[in-house]
């Protein structure tokens, strides 16, 4: 199951009074509302009723002109990789298509913002993405030095769809999505709503563009206020787990236990550092994380060098004459099973500031710089 951003195009933007309105899909993309639909909406962004969900959600509207032009400006700043050419040919094909032209884009990102602890966040986070798109210069210059290893994210290559999950009638194009809310009237093209608990209609839609994700799961529709009154369905903000917090770099941590002395910890500190790092594009949450476990996985890497190898040294130096005890020369073997123990600790407080979508950093060498 995936939380998406649904991208429509419309001759006119909503205005909840229930008039017939003509939606075309465009575009979905899974956890995210992704820099493409961002580009496309960037310049004069404006909130209204959304299309899909019951109040209080909302949608975004924006000029298609300005939104195809500003992809554009991307694209002549984009380097001309073989990827990126078919990325780009892809979008002017799909944008260009009559099918989908119309007076303006509009983003449905209620489903994302469902992933936020509470309506009040959600409503944050809707009000921050539509004030970051008041400057498309901005978002411009993002997009076009933008990982080369994510471009799809920009030129939406794979991602241009005529059916999305939500389709523009107003029913979700799997028969399984018994407990979605109700989506609103449209117009005459729309159909009645379901009884509570019933499943909506499911829409035909062509192989290669059919969703293969389960329904999102929603609170279920409030009781009725009254005998014989219809259920009302609920605000669409429920409570799940977010993606990508680069919780788990730090749960990697926990290779240090295989029962391999010394050479675990270092396999725990190497992969650890690695999977860190890959977190870089997966938002600023997920970086901060992954920068923290990769600084603290080289640090344990470093650490345990050091100490250990002092361990052998001194012992070896030492051979079997007076003060070959523990002590003194054991004493770098202590500190490195009490750095293992802080581990252990860090690894834990890593995973569960991460679960809470809070950045954790340990005491370490900030090889990578710090978050």
């Amino acid at each position: 199951m995936a939380n998406r951003s649904y991208l429509y195009t419309v001759d006119r933007i909503p205005d909840g009074s229930g008039a017939p309105l003509s939606l075309r899909a465009v575009s979905e993309w899974n956890w995210d509302v992704p820099l493409l639909h961002e580009i496309l909406l960037a310049g004069s962004p404006r909130l209204c009723p959304s299309t899909i969900w019951a109040a209080p959600a909302q949608a975004i509207a924006g000029e298609f002109e300005a939104g195809v032009a500003n992809l554009e400006r991307v694209f002549a700043r984009l380097p001309r990789t073989p990827e990126v050419e078919r990325g780009i040919a892809e979008a002017r094909a799909f944008l260009s298509d009559p099918a989908t032209r119309g007076a303006y884009f509009l983003l449905e990102p209620a489903e994302v913002h469902a992933l936020s602890d509470s309506a009040e966040e959600a409503q944050q986070e809707l009000d921050g993405l539509v004030h970051g798109l008041r400057d498309p210069q901005a978002v411009i210059d993002f997009a076009a030095g933008y990982d080369l290893d994510k471009i799809d994210e920009v030129t939406g290559r794979g991602a241009w769809a005529r059916t999305v999950y939500y389709e523009p009638g107003g029913a979700a194009s799997d028969p399984a999505a018994s407990q979605a809310p109700a989506p609103q009237q449209n117009g005459a093209q729309d159909q009645a709503p379901a009884p509570s608990g019933a499943a909506p209609a499911a829409q035909p839609a062509p192989a290669a563009e059919q969703p293969s994700f389960a329904p999102p799961q929603y609170r279920q529709p409030a009781a009725a206020a009254g005998p014989g009154a219809p259920a009302q369905p609920a605000a669409p903000y429920s409570f799940q787990p977010r993606p990508a917090t680069g919780g788990v770099a730090w749960g990697l941590g926990f290779l240090a236990y295989i029962p391999i002395p010394f050479a675990s910890v270092l396999i725990a500190g190497v992969v650890m550092m690695i999977s860190g790092l890959s977190m870089r594009s997966r938002g600023p949450l997920a970086a901060a994380n992954g920068r923290n476990a990769a600084n603290w996985g080289l640090t344990l890497i470093v650490l345990t060098v050091v100490l250990v190898g002092a361990t052998i040294v001194w012992g070896v130096s030492a051979g079997g004459g007076e003060g070959s005890g523990f002590f003194p020369f054991g004493i770098p073997l202590l500190i490195w099973v009490c750095v293992s123990v802080a581990h252990v600790v860090f690894v834990i407080m890593g995973l569960v500031r991460a679960g809470k979508g809070q950045v954790f950093r340990a005491p370490a060498i900030p090889f990578f710089g710090r978050s």
